[in-house]
């Protein structure tokens, strides 16, 4: 196509073109090959992607525009192409080495920790388990394993809980990767842990998922996603949440065809999937940079937390605990988490205003952020999740609040 290219453009310009050396060829060979290692090295989807393509545009502008010296006006055509790309690509470094983080103690390029097979599109969620079995992830940054566990899914499609009656008095979880247990094994999610502290028959139901959220919840309620799952049986339906939800249910983070819901009416309505394809499409580009992302996404894109999120956070809460009373007779608890309001700081909310919103709508809301114990034992290193502890923890603060007399 290069060639192609180089040889219209000589006979628009009434020239021949110079014939390409060895030299040239096995270059050009090499570099193609380089390419195609590194995308499959790396993959093309990483925050590298915009960087390596400025670069490569400005190799081949710079290359032409010495090839086409002799016209002035093709040349200079070339050079401002590659040094525009030059400084985009200058502009792109600059922004991912001023941005990026990498985990505390942690070098290197984090894997995709979720195996194939695993996750499939849901009509109606967005995405989901995609069949039952056990499925075993490791996740690795660089050279380092951050975890490595295996995953157990039922065959209604969400995760296992070992000692989980088959029948009796059903608890029923929602929430995302943190109530899922990501990083750990069956035995040490929050779902099992608060299994193990009641006796005699009891079911448990672990319907969190990586990457969900209330609106998740809501949907599924809406729909009777896993009513034949839950059954009536139900002693208590609970949520756990915490503020970095808000900018899920917003469509400001999460899955683009996560299920999307807006204010109207005074409550929370459906309103389909959270983007169009053309959007999902232009997102899935812009996302391929530092900078494109940072400076670039927020034009087209709601990218920061506003009041109205909030809103709808809590609406969602208001219309899952509407249906739950309606359909088992209980009302939903809200298990919070203190700690992760960085995106709410911003206008002036916080933890506990939050919390007091959800509670000034009638739910019950348990506060479990545990900040009198030490981070280091809460969080996976490298990673983020709740360690077992921290689920353990949580677990007998919902327990006792939930048997309270």
């Amino acid at each position: 196509m290069i060639v192609n290219l180089r040889s219209k453009v000589w006979a628009a310009t009434m020239r021949q073109p110079r014939t390409w050396s060895e030299a040239e060829r096995a270059i050009l060979a090499l570099t193609g090959a380089a390419a195609v290692v590194l995308a499959a090295r790396y993959g093309i989807h990483t925050k590298a992607t915009v960087f390596a393509l400025f670069i490569v545009v400005a190799a081949i502008s710079l290359y032409y525009a010495y090839q086409f010296r002799a016209s002035d006006r093709i040349a200079n055509l070339f050079v401002i192409a590659g040094t525009c790309s030059l400084c985009l690509a200058a502009f792109e470094g600059g922004t991912a080495v001023m941005l990026y983080r990498s985990p505390a103690g942690v070098t290197g390029r984090a894997n995709s920790p979720f195996p194939r097979g695993y996750i499939a599109a849901h009509p109606t969620l967005g995405y989901a388990s995609a069949a039952p079995g056990s499925f075993h992830t490791v996740k690795r940054v660089g050279d380092r394993v951050i975890y490595e566990t295996d995953y157990t899914i039922t065959h209604a499609l969400y995760r296992d809980t070992p000692q989980s009656s088959p029948s009796g008095p059903t608890t029923v979880f929602f929430g995302c990767s943190f109530t899922f247990g990501e990083g750990l094994a069956d035995n040490e999610t929050l779902p099992y842990h608060y299994r193990a502290l009641i006796e005699g028959d009891h079911r448990v139901i672990n319907l969190g998922f990586h990457g969900y959220g209330p609106h998740h919840m809501l949907k599924a309620l809406e729909d009777g996603t896993y009513a034949a799952a839950i059954g009536r049986n139900v002693k208590a339906v609970v949520l756990q949440t915490a503020a970095f939800h808000i900018s899920r249910v917003a469509g400001i983070d999460g899955h683009p065809s996560n299920p999307r819901f807006k204010l109207a009416g005074g409550g929370a309505v459906f309103a389909g999937p959270m983007y169009s394809l053309s959007d999902r499409l232009l997102q899935k580009m812009l996302n391929q940079g530092f900078a494109t992302s940072r400076f670039i996404k927020p034009i087209f894109f709601h990218v920061m937390v506003t009041a109205e999120d909030v809103s709808l956070y809590v609406a969602i809460l208001k219309k899952a605990n509407e249906i739950i009373r309606a359909q088992y007779g209980i009302p939903l608890t809200v298990l919070y988490l203190d700690g992760y309001d960085e995106d709410v700081s911003g206008i002036g909310l916080n933890d506990a205003k939050i919390r007091g919103l959800v509670e000034a709508e009638g739910l019950k809301v348990i506060e479990a952020g545990l900040r009198e114990s030490p981070p280091s034992l809460l969080r996976i290193p490298g990673d983020g999740h709740p360690t077992s502890l921290a689920n353990e923890l949580r677990a007998e603060i919902l327990y006792a609040a939930l048997n309270r007399r």
